[in-house]
């Protein structure tokens, strides 16, 4: 593993923000969570609107 190619990728830099890497994992949840449950709501109302 070259450090050098990917510095964003350190983990240097992780333990820089670990803070920054919990408020994008909490982000990544909820949008998860909204995505599902607008395909839930959905799935059916876009299998008529396309047919």
């Amino acid at each position: 593993m070259a450090l050098g190619v990917a510095p964003s990728l350190s983990p240097t830099t992780i333990h820089r923000h670990p803070e920054r890497l919990k408020r994008w994992a909490a982000i990544n949840a909820m949008i998860r969570q909204k995505n599902q449950e607008a395909n839930q709501k959905t799935t059916s109302e876009d299998a008529k609107k396309t047919n």
